[in-house]
């Protein structure tokens, strides 16, 4: 087992996927990912293609979702959170396979993915709309808790409408695709 210490995000998923593509030419497939890490498993060098799907919190149970692209011919490699990593071992001179059959499935992705983030970050924006304002200053002093967990909340609220933004340009860009 080999583990890596790398960060990707949502709007990065080209670049993550070209990383675990070159690792599998090196002899390593990806088994398992968690925040900022992933673990390899050492094995003869392949040309795998990977495709990640967010599921989110969609009606499908899960192993009706993971059948579907078993199915299709794709194998799951790992889940992280409502991630799924697949992987298909492809040979040389073969197309390029796509888990998504065109880009409307591409962009109910990301959909998906907007939903969930308007969801989780409901109660940020509660926060910094509704409680923050009505709370007495007076009890803000420098060394009160409520002083450090409004800077906690304010720098994570700020770093999710980042992601929001990222992700929906993403979303903008194939909506904008299929206009074309």
């Amino acid at each position: 087992m080999k583990t890596v210490k790398k960060i990707f995000f949502v709007w990065n998923s080209k670049e993550e996927r070209d990383f675990l593509e070159q690792k599998a030419k090196e002899g390593y497939r990806l088994v398992d990912v968690k925040f900022g890490k992933y673990i390899f498993q050492e094995e003869d060098p392949k040309n795998i293609i990977y495709q990640f799907d967010f599921k989110g919190l969609g009606k499908i149970p899960e192993d009706e979702y993971i059948s579907f692209y078993i199915d299709t011919g794709w194998i799951l490699a790992c889940k992280y959170g409502g991630w799924y990593y697949f992987y298909k071992e492809i040979k040389e001179g073969e197309s390029i396979p796509s888990i998504y059959s065109d880009n409307n499935s591409k962009k109910s992705k990301y959909k998906r993915l907007l939903g969930f983030l308007l969801l989780t970050g409901f109660p940020l924006y509660y926060q910094n709309i509704v409680m923050f304002p009505n709370m007495e200053s007076s009890k803000l002093e420098f060394p009160k808790f409520y002083f450090f967990f409004r800077i906690i909340v304010i720098i994570v609220t700020i770093l999710h409408l980042f992601a929001l933004i990222k992700v929906y340009a993403v979303y903008h860009k194939i909506s904008k695709n299929l206009k074309e």
